[in-house]
């Protein structure tokens, strides 16, 4: 989703240096075990991750405001 990564790179320019790491991880890449493994049933889906632990699911396209205080959550 185009404009998903446009909001990607909106947020990471805004929490870099919060130590928040974004990746982007596509099903075409990995291959469908991937997203199998972690319970992914849709696509776009935003998962953030702390210290290893699964704490939120975004389905859909995200906002970056909706991002960000995702993010925010779990800092």
């Amino acid at each position: 989703c185009r404009m998903l990564e446009m909001s990607l790179h909106r947020v990471a320019n805004s929490v870099a240096g919060q130590g928040t790491t974004l990746l982007r991880v596509q099903l075409e890449v990995l291959g469908e075990a991937f997203f199998r493994e972690l319970g992914l049933r849709q696509t776009p889906t935003l998962s953030l991750f702390r210290d290893g632990d699964e704490r939120q699911r975004l389905p859909g396209f995200q906002s970056p405001q909706q991002i960000e205080a995702a993010i925010a959550l779990h800092l």
